[in-house]
């Protein structure tokens, strides 16, 4: 099965009305991030699509939900946090915050 020009740009105005009405801009960016996937596609692809109209082409519409998987996965923001250490002491007093400490 081969997928038109016309369902790909049904898809991004899809996806385009989806970012206006987005609640967040995580939400906003991850319908962007879909739409330049299926822009990438069309570009790409080259003569690979096929230029009929998309009520000509196939008689099976992709469902919304399985036109999901075009949208990238974002990983979770994970806070990092250093564990400061404690000013080494030695023997002579020096508590070993700086080379030049006597």
């Amino acid at each position: 099965m081969s997928i038109t020009y016309p369902v790909l740009l049904k898809k991004l105005e899809q996806e385009l009305a989806s970012a206006k009405n987005a609640g967040s801009t995580s939400q906003m960016r991850e319908y962007v991030a879909s739409m330049k996937t299926l822009c990438e596609l069309i570009l790409e692809s080259g003569d690979g699509l096929e230029e009929r109209p998309a009520s000509q082409s196939a008689k099976i519409i992709p469902s919304q939900a399985g036109m999901q998987s075009f949208r990238p996965q974002q990983e979770p923001v994970r806070n990092v946090q250093v564990e400061q250490s404690k000013p080494m002491n030695t023997d002579d007093g020096a508590n070993g915050d700086s080379i030049f400490d006597f």
